[in-house]
């Protein structure tokens, strides 16, 4: 996705055009938040506030690619499959927060 982008979509159905300058940034941008998503595995008191974004984040995003993909005719099969990669990762973020401790949460960063 980040060192031919165009390839990367077009193996999923989706046609990245002849300047496929933001797809080559989405691609850096997953690169990206799976790096969070390791350095959350190994320490994740200290990366909570990653996974609160996430949740935030990707909602929207889903809400907006769905909107889009529900109005294709047809919605290329990729485009369902990278938005189910975002819900995934969205609801990874969701589960993983520690909703019910948020006064322990601002604790441990010192925020009380």
């Amino acid at each position: 996705m980040m060192i031919d982008p165009a390839s990367a979509w077009g193996s999923m159905g989706i046609d990245a055009g002849p300047d496929p300058f933001a797809q080559a940034i989405y691609g850096g941008a997953i690169m990206g938040e799976g790096a969070m998503f390791a350095l959350g595995a190994i320490w994740p008191i200290r990366y909570l506030v990653f996974f609160q974004y996430l949740v935030v984040y990707k909602a929207f995003a889903c809400v907006a690619g769905a909107a889009v993909l529900l109005r294709m005719e047809p919605a290329p099969l990729g485009g369902w499959m990278v938005l189910a990669g975002w819900a995934f990762a969205g609801l990874t973020g969701a589960v993983v927060f520690p909703w019910k401790q948020w006064q322990d949460v601002e604790q441990w960063y010192g925020a009380q």
